[in-house]
């Protein structure tokens, strides 16, 4: 039972779940890489691909419908 408890993968997380185990994380002081607080750093991740999705959308939105060859004959 504890094994499955341990095995929780932050990808599975939802934006409010990781939000509190973030804030609930306790520091070790240390890091090398990132914060050293998985659960902020898969928030933040997400935050980011959000903005890059949404900025491609808008994108998207903004470019000229192509017309193929054969549309402008019929």
């Amino acid at each position: 039972m504890q094994e499955q408890v341990t095995e929780i993968k932050v990808e599975d997380l939802s934006d409010g779940q990781l939000k509190t185990l973030a804030i609930r994380h306790k520091s070790s002081g240390f890091s090398l890489f990132g914060s050293g607080n998985e659960f902020q750093d898969e928030l933040l991740r997400r935050v980011e691909k959000r903005k890059e999705l949404n900025l491609k959308i808008k994108e998207q939105k903004n470019k000229p419908v192509e017309k193929g060859f054969f549309e402008d004959m019929f």
